[in-house]
């Protein structure tokens, strides 16, 4: 495995992971989150402070699904499939947090199902990502 292919392919995954993020997130659903803001179940404004530990997280979670892409795909190939597999895997993950989520927050049933899809984007898009790095 090369390290440095693993970080960068781990940082271009994390790129498109924030940028999906923002999109989904920011964009798409924004209102929603504004309108709940308003509603006083979720902060008006966002904390800040907490916002690089997000990116970071961010960018870390991609670089250990392209080091995780580096050790797999010489026994499973360097092949659409083998992303496929890891970025379904990565979603199956993050699906727990997403249900907790659901059961103790007040959030309308559509705003969780467009975290599910958002999630699902980003993960596969990350395996993507990362497998196009490493073709050996």
């Amino acid at each position: 495995m090369k390290t440095k292919t693993i970080i960068l392919a781990g940082i271009a995954a994390g790129i498109f992971w924030i940028a999906a993020d923002f999109i989904g997130h920011g964009i798409i659903i924004g209102e929603d989150y504004a309108e709940l803001g308003n509603q006083g179940i979720i902060n008006k404004d966002p904390s800040f402070p907490f916002m690089p530990f997000l990116l970071i997280a961010n960018l870390l979670l991609c670089i250990g699904i392209s080091w995780v892409q580096a050790a797999i795909t010489p026994a499973l190939g360097f092949n659409i499939m083998t992303s496929l597999k890891l970025g379904v895997m990565v979603f199956l993950i993050l699906i727990p947090a997403n249900l907790s989520m659901m059961a103790w927050q007040k959030y309308p049933g559509h705003i969780f199902m467009a975290s599910f899809i958002i999630a699902f984007i980003q993960s596969i898009g990350a395996a993507v990502i990362t497998g196009l790095f490493h073709k050996e």
